[in-house]
Formats: C-alpha cells, structure tokens, sequence
C-alpha cells in the first residue's frame, strides 16, 4: 500500500481523495469549531480553527503520497522579468569545509526578484534580504504561488528580496549539504551584483532557518565579512528530536499546531540520511544543543503554539549566551508555526505583519 500511494496512478487517486475528504469535513468543522471552547485554542477565531485543522489534513496526506516539488529552472510568461539562475560561484574555497561533499556537488538553482527585479544603479546601497523557504526540505518553492506572502511581508518591512529556491531533499541529489551549497551559492550571487556584506539580510522560515544557522556557521568557520543580520522564523532548530513520533506526541501544542509528525519524520530523514555524511544530531543538522559564535546579529521569531516552541526558544537562549553575540527573541503568543510563510492561510495575517514590523524595528537598531 506504501509503495502504491508514491507512483501514478495511485498518487493521483490518494491526492484526489484528499481533496474530496477535506471538501466533505468543512460543514463538520464549521458546526464543531462554532464553539470556542473545541477550537485548538479559545483565542483562535473560527476561520484559524478551520484552517489549522484543514491544513493538518492535507500536510498529512502530502506526506502519504511524498507530493515533492520539482526545482523548475526555466521562467514561464512573466517570470522571466524575475526569476533568476543561480550558478556556483567560481571563487576558490566557498564550499570547502562541511560543504565538501564526495557526492554532493553545488549546481545551478534558481532565485525570484520581489517585488522587482535588482537594478544596480537603484539599489546596491539598500538593504536586500536573501530568504530560504520552508517546507522541512522536502516541498516549496521561491515563485509567488509559494513564497509570495512572505515576500510581500519582507518587502514592505525591509527591502528588496531574493527568494531561493533551493534544492529539495525529496528529489534525487538533495539531501544535506545540498541545500547548504546552494545557499553559498545564492549569497555570492548577491556578491558578485555588487551588493555588500552589510546590506545583506539572510532569512529563512521553518526548514529555512535552519539553513540559515548552517549558513552562519559555515561563515563564521570561514571568516568572512559581518552580514547585515539574520532572521530566523518559526526556525526547525531540532530535526533529531522532531523526527521522532513521541515529540509530536508529548508537544503541550500537538493540537494547537498543523505540523503531523510524518512531515517532520519524512523531512528528517530526507535531509539527513543514515548514509549521508553526518548524524542528525549534529549541530549542522539539529543547532538547538549546539550554540555557536557568529559575528552577525540574530532575530528569532516563535509563535506560542507551535509544536517547535520549546526548541525554538531553548535555541534561541543558548545562543544569547554565547559570547560576543548579538541574538534577540520574538513571540508571538497565539499564533501557531510558520507565519510569515502562512499566516495569510491560517489567519494568522496581523500576527505575522506585526512580526515583520518587529524584526525592521530591531534591524534599524544594529
């Protein structure tokens, strides 16, 4: 049954089942959850309620049937005005260390310009963010249809924004430090157009805030120049303990969150197989027990219900005690995991616009 639902016809089938089941429960939901005391939480509203447990739903039957997302590399219509490839870069040395890999090899991704593409002459001296996209490494993508919430969100805040589009470790080739190269890749792309160290912001949600901690530490083992800071959202800092069905399980916001514990096992396991080059546990994989030194400012969101709360906000302290760095913490208190990426799907929009008003606040102070 496990290796039907993964192919055609069978995947097909299971994803058009999905959709009908979900279809079928939303009267059941707008019954049930019309009472706030059975939503997941009493101060969710009736739409967030709906929405967290519709999204719960259909993350699960995604990790059913493996639903990936192919790296498309080639614009249609529009997109050629922004997406843009991201090739290697030819500097000598920039994926030694961690990213020396005898199998993995740094090849082209891709990126797309919000809200326009990058014009030297306009904006070489403005602040530009660079954001990974989460999905637990498995599933998203750097076009609208994926990223344009969050990109609307950075850009109003803070500036002109990058999106990458990196490689998935759902697809052959990707597993760890793919997606580490091609995060390398992407901030040499920046260099390369001329933009400083200082004006960049690195940012990354979920599964991509924890590519951004590797990239920090893969910066800080190099010695390269300051950034301008870095955001980290609803960051995945524990894949270890998150892979494993207890966490889920014993998580005091198991049902105030849409995470099922699949995505986080299929996810885990994906980005870090047990015959890739280093364990989960590894600070690389899983930062939360393994604070580093970096040179560049850090901005921490966590939402009050999401399962990854508790390893988000134990990061987060271990790496203010570390010195010499400069870390801030940001909650919001009832909203659940990956706002800024979602917010605008689990009705949680004022939660991440006021998120993204906090972290431009802290950015003007550094």
């Amino acid at each position: 049954m496990d290796a039907m639902v993964k192919y055609q016809p069978g995947k097909g089938l299971w994803a058009l089942g999905a959709v009908i089941v979900n279809a079928v429960q939303i009267p059941f939901w707008l019954l049930w959850y019309a009472f706030p005391s059975n939503r997941q939480h009493p101060q969710y509203s009736l739409r967030q309620a709906i929405a967290t447990g519709a999204l719960r739903n259909s993350i699960w039957h995604f990790c059913m049937i493996n639903l990936s997302t192919p790296l498309v590399l080639k614009p249609k219509g529009k997109e050629k005005e922004f997406l843009v490839p991201i090739a290697p870069s030819s500097k000598s040395g920039v994926y030694g260390g961690i990213c020396d890999d005898e199998h993995i090899k740094p090849t082209t991704v891709c990126g797309y310009w919000y809200p326009s593409p990058y014009i030297a002459s306009e904006d070489r001296n403005k602040k530009v963010v660079l954001h990974f996209h989460g999905g637990a490494f498995v599933v998203g993508d750097c076009r609208p249809a994926d990223s344009g919430y969050a990109a609307g969100l950075l850009t109003e805040n803070i500036g002109k924004t990058l999106m990458v589009s990196y490689r998935l470790s759902s697809n052959p080739g990707g597993r760890f430090p793919a997606a580490l190269q091609d995060a390398v890749s992407a901030l040499h792309y920046l260099l390369d157009l001329g933009i400083d160290y200082s004006n960049i912001v690195v940012s990354g949600d979920s599964a991509g805030g924890n590519l951004v901690a590797a990239l920090l530490r893969h910066l800080a083992g190099v010695d390269e120049p300051v950034l301008a800071a870095a955001l980290l959202w609803s960051p995945w800092v524990d894949p270890a303990t998150s892979v494993k069905p207890e966490t889920i399980l014993r998580s005091l916001h198991r049902w105030s969150d849409y995470i099922p514990g699949e995505f986080a096992t299929w996810g885990g396991h994906a980005y870090c197989p047990k015959d890739g080059p280093i364990s989960m546990e590894d600070g690389w994989i899983s930062p939360r027990a393994h604070p580093f030194h970096t040179k560049t400012p850090i901005w921490v969101q966590g939402s009050g219900q999401e399962i990854l709360f508790e390893e988000i906000t134990e990061f987060a302290e271990g790496m203010k005690r570390v010195d010499g760095n400069n870390v801030a913490f940001h909650i919001e208190e009832i909203a659940n995991h990956d706002i800024l990426l979602l917010g605008n799907v689990t009705g949680f929009e004022k939660e991440a616009e006021n998120a993204a008003k906090m972290a431009a606040e802290w950015l003007d102070r550094q």
